[in-house]
């Protein structure tokens, strides 16, 4: 499956979970509740797996993700009131510094589920939904404004 149609799947079942289980829950309910969507969907995944944060592809770091998608689809799942600018910039940090190709933040805990995606492609890095000054970055990581 290409990364573009993986991660607007992902989305896709986070907002089916949104729409049965409304906001409200631990964040727990809702990762089990992906991991069951992942599991019928046939999406191979792994919760809580640990990547290597890569500097200069040098490791020097770990990082325990929520899940990972077949290997290319980093996602974090978030229960809070609202997204802020620094769960931008830690989604697309972590995209960056795992190497992996895409990133999706989802956040439960407002009454309209709450998306970012941010994208290594062919064309510079893209973050979808995000605030305007996140949009333009680079092949460097951003910083917590």
């Amino acid at each position: 499956m290409l990364e573009s149609r993986l991660t607007e799947a992902v989305v896709s079942l986070g907002r089916k979970i949104h729409h049965t289980l409304g906001p409200g829950f631990d964040r727990d309910a809702y990762l089990n509740a992906l991991a069951i969507e992942f599991t019928e969907s046939r999406f191979r995944h792994e919760r809580n797996r640990t990547l290597d944060v890569l500097y200069r592809r040098r490791i020097v770091g770990a990082y325990r993700a929520d899940f990972v998608i077949q290997d290319r689809v980093l996602v974090l799942v978030r229960n809070s009131s609202a997204l802020t600018p620094a769960d931008d910039v830690h989604l697309i940090n972590r995209v960056a510094a795992t190497g992996t190709e895409s990133g999706v933040l989802l956040n439960f805990g407002t009454p309209e589920l709450e998306v970012r995606v941010h994208r290594i492609g062919e064309k510079a890095r893209e973050t979808e939904n995000a605030p305007p000054a996140l949009q333009d970055r680079t092949q460097t990581p951003a910083r917590v404004p």
